[in-house]
């Protein structure tokens, strides 16, 4: 849920192998990336990062659901 709150964590994704959560992140300046790990570091003595930086991306497409079965969840409206 704190992930979530944070602006510049765009996507978190669960995965298997060594890691726990894969987060997609953005920022403007190394610095701003570092500051930005830091936060994510503060939120707990168990949390540790492992950083990959994306020098050039060759294409982006949207595809098909993995989990077609799956409902969307719907967010509840405010009032």
């Amino acid at each position: 849920k704190a992930l979530e709150k944070e602006p510049d964590v765009l996507e978190a994704h669960t995965v298997a192998g060594e890691d726990c959560l894969l987060l997609k992140v953005v920022a403007d300046t190394p610095l701003g990336m570092s500051e930005r790990l830091r936060r994510i570091r503060a939120l707990g003595p168990q949390v540790t990062t492992r950083t990959t930086v994306v020098l050039q991306t060759h294409f982006e497409k949207p595809g098909p659901s993995p989990f077609p079965t799956e409902v969307p969840i719907k967010k509840a409206k405010r009032r």
